[in-house]
């Protein structure tokens, strides 16, 4: 039996790794928005651009989040087995590709449509356009950095995150250097990083392993070991990813100026969330999956619930803090040039609001990579169902009560649901 000491060190020296990746990264999405706000404010070219990247975002997201989930538990198991993973590999690799560019020219030719579905005023809805047809490759590049990030998650490797800062540095960097208003710096910058990341992710896989050609068919015998209940989280996980661009909506709803505030809000959040559950999560997975793939369910669960319990303080510690210092935090990132004090107020009040999610997101973060590596693919989707309608609930309540503010009372609501759930879902298998 391994000791779980050991299997603990692993986790806490990935922790420590990851951090400083996300340290980094998170260094550079904080220069990106300081730029963005410096020369933009808050508006409606941010407001078009964060809807059309968001949305961009969705599916790659979505991907990379299944592939985490499904693809990668079942490479363990088959490396466990002693088979080649080649076949298999270079047909998801395949299908990946097929769906980014597929997505990238539906953006490209739906443009107009996806414009029209803000409901904005004339003007805006021109500039929705625009980013929506020139930011169209986004989705394909983003799509090729989610199976890569995936390949060297699995070998154990985080220069992936570390990677993820090359976005936010190169549209910061042309934004600050190229002195237009009209939006062409967000583009190119953002375009430019992805196809750096890409660039260099695929050249650290291939420090860890070959690359298989890329292949369309589904002839690989792996595709059996994912099941209907695969198929069951595919639904699941959809349908969570909904809640991002229900809120995006809803906030562009709101009024001009509304979605890009939200924005700066859960960007800077992301600080918090990216540090805590990302390095957690991307450290838990790789060893909890090797350990269920060896047949050692009761120590991955016992390791698993510890680090809940660690995040779930540690998320405290850091909502108290970033809650007494909100506006001080809003006001040294983003107030110069065209973002106003009056803006970062209204910043800091939905950051603050956003602060009560921490505990309960990094928990649930935790428990929901080894159930993924348990294959208890049908208790996550269940779960997330049930956060859809806990949240699209609590928007339509809480939104009329506090207005943006209410998105993120809405969003903590949910995500106390979900711990809740994980909770006493994996209770039983640790006693």
């Amino acid at each position: 039996m391994t000791k779980p000491g050991l299997q603990d060190s692993r986790v806490g020296l990935a922790i420590v790794t990851i951090i400083f990746y996300l340290g980094i990264g998170k260094a550079a999405g904080a220069f990106k928005e300081a730029v963005i706000a410096y020369r933009y404010g808050v508006g409606d070219v941010v407001d078009a651009f964060v809807f059309v990247t968001n949305l961009y975002a969705w599916i790659p997201g979505l991907i990379f989040s299944l592939l985490c989930s499904v693809v990668l538990p079942l490479l363990n198991r088959i490396k466990v087995s002693g088979e080649s993973d080649r076949e298999f590999l270079s047909e998801v690799i395949g299908l990946c590709i097929v769906i980014g560019f597929a997505l990238s020219w539906i953006g490209y030719s739906f443009a107009p449509l996806i414009a029209n579905s803000i409901g904005a005023d004339p003007g805006d809805t021109g500039q929705t356009e625009i980013f929506a047809r020139s930011l169209a490759p986004v989705v394909a590049l983003s799509t090729v950095v989610a199976v890569l990030s995936m390949i060297l998650l699995g070998a154990g490797r985080h220069v992936n995150t570390l990677l993820e800062s090359l976005p936010s540095l190169f549209t910061g960097a042309v934004v600050m250097a190229w002195s237009v208003t009209s939006g062409e710096s967000l583009i190119f910058g953002l375009i430019a990083g992805l196809a750096a990341q890409a660039v260099m992710l695929f050249v650290a896989v291939l420090r860890v392993r070959s690359i298989p050609i890329p292949r369309l068919g589904f002839d690989s015998q792996a595709w059996a070991g994912l099941g209907n209940a695969a198929g069951i989280l595919v639904v699941g996980q959809l349908l969570m990813s909904v809640v991002n661009l229900v809120d995006q909506y809803m906030a562009i709803k709101l009024g001009s100026g509304e979605l890009s505030t939200f924005s700066y809000a859960t960007r800077l959040l992301a600080l918090l969330t990216g540090l805590g559950a990302t390095a957690v999560g991307r450290a838990v997975l790789p060893v909890v999956s090797a350990m269920v793939a060896n047949g050692k369910d009761l120590e991955a669960t016992q390791c698993a619930r510890l680090w809940a319990m660690r995040v779930f303080w540690a998320g405290v510690l850091a909502s108290i803090f970033s809650w007494m210092l909100a506006e001080k935090i809003v006001t040294v990132v983003f107030e110069r040039g065209a973002f106003s004090a009056e803006n970062a107020v209204s910043v800091a009040e939905i950051f603050r609001a956003g602060l009560l999610q921490l505990p309960v997101y990094f928990t649930g973060v935790v428990l929901v990579q080894l159930l993924s590596s348990q294959a208890r693919y049908r208790v996550i989707a269940m779960v997330a169902v049930g956060n859809l309608l806990v949240k699209l609930a609590g928007n339509l309540v809480l939104v009329e009560l506090f207005g943006a503010a209410g998105l993120m009372y809405a969003t903590a609501l949910m995500y106390c649901t979900s711990a809740t759930a994980f909770w006493f879902v994996t209770r039983r298998g640790a006693l």
